[in-house]
């Protein structure tokens, strides 16, 4: 290069599907403010309700036919570097046809447009509950854990096709790094997800000599989680979990709660009743989930993305709870 000129600064563009929800407002509301950031496209088919001179909308549905060609042009027209994937549904969604289209068709669609953009930079979301709740897991669940497809339910068999889409798109795409994160339960007034909705009530199911432990994180640290790995530039699985653990039964009581100890058999059939009758948001499936542990280990994410959580899982629970309440008041 000739004495006297500057190499020109490539800029570092982030698009990000699922920008409305939660978790997509909570790392943006982090990534508009580096410097080190030109622009942020957000994806998703509702306008994320906060404005930054940054920022772009883009209304696109993933599960159109349409979306990849739309994706690939946006993509490519932006100049995008990093694409974050937080399309995903939080709750047990009744409509299964709708989150496989989400999840399993939508990500199809976003990784063809970052082939066709040739982005360089993928970030995911996925969730720790893929591990499996069973009484042979370990006490903390590591990355290269065998997840078994058979023992999950529709609901985490879509999670599983994610992460396959997004795995072997790393396997031959060689030029792109590719991230995903497993993030346990998130504790915090926007937080949504079906383990803190069902702890949230105020009257809690149990079940009859079972009181596995649990762990949560704060959702201030998972925002910021997030946005380490995608301004990182890393590649690979990675845990996201919070401080410490605690007893289910512990949990109940601190989001201030009481729990129901029903009978296993009991549980599942009025569990299944309620969920057919729209009653209850958590099907007879989940059950295994509130029975044995599934805790995920963290120093992954700790030596190489250099996450360390500021709160324990009593901070978080206490964060939740405080703040609901104050809503609710």
């Amino acid at each position: 290069m000739p004495r006297g000129l500057k190499a020109k600064k490539t800029k570092n563009v982030i698009a990000l599907t699922g920008a409305s929800n939660y978790l997509g407002k909570g790392v943006m509301r982090l990534l508009v403010e580096d410097k080190n950031i030109d622009r942020l496209i957000a994806i998703d088919t509702h306008k994320p309700d906060f404005e930054h001179s940054k920022l772009i909308y883009y209304k696109v549905d993933l599960t159109s036919p349409a979306s990849q060609q739309i994706l690939g042009k946006i993509f490519t027209n932006e100049k995008v570097t990093t694409a974050v994937h937080l399309i995903f549904t939080y709750t047990l969604s009744r409509n299964r046809m709708l989150a496989h289209e989400l999840e399993a068709i939508g990500t199809m669609h976003l990784l063809d447009a970052c082939s066709e953009a040739k982005v360089k930079h993928v970030v995911a979301r996925s969730t720790t509950a893929i591990y499996g709740a069973r009484p042979g897991n370990p006490n903390y669940l590591t990355e290269d854990q065998s997840i078994k497809d058979h023992e999950h339910g529709s609901f985490i068999h879509d999670k599983l096709e994610l992460e396959r889409q997004m795995q072997q798109y790393a396997s031959h795409h060689s030029e792109c790094r590719v991230a995903i994160l497993r993030d346990c339960t998130s504790m915090g007034p926007t937080s949504i997800n079906y383990l803190s909705s069902l702890l949230l009530q105020k009257r809690t199911a149990r079940v009859l000599g079972f009181d596995p432990l649990v762990q949560f994180i704060h959702e201030d640290d998972l925002f910021r989680a997030y946005y380490m790995a995608i301004t990182g530039n890393i590649s690979g699985v990675f845990n996201i979990v919070g401080k410490g653990v605690v007893r289910y039964s512990e949990a109940i009581k601190r989001l201030g709660g009481s729990e129901v100890v029903l009978p296993e058999t009991v549980l599942r059939a009025s569990t299944a009743v309620l969920w057919g009758l729209k009653l209850y948001d958590i099907p007879a499936t989940f059950i295994n989930h509130t029975k044995y542990s599934w805790v995920a280990d963290g120093k992954k994410a700790a030596s190489e993305l250099g996450f360390i959580p500021k709160y324990d899982c009593f901070a978080a629970l206490d964060y939740a709870r405080t703040t609901r309440s104050n809503k609710t008041a």
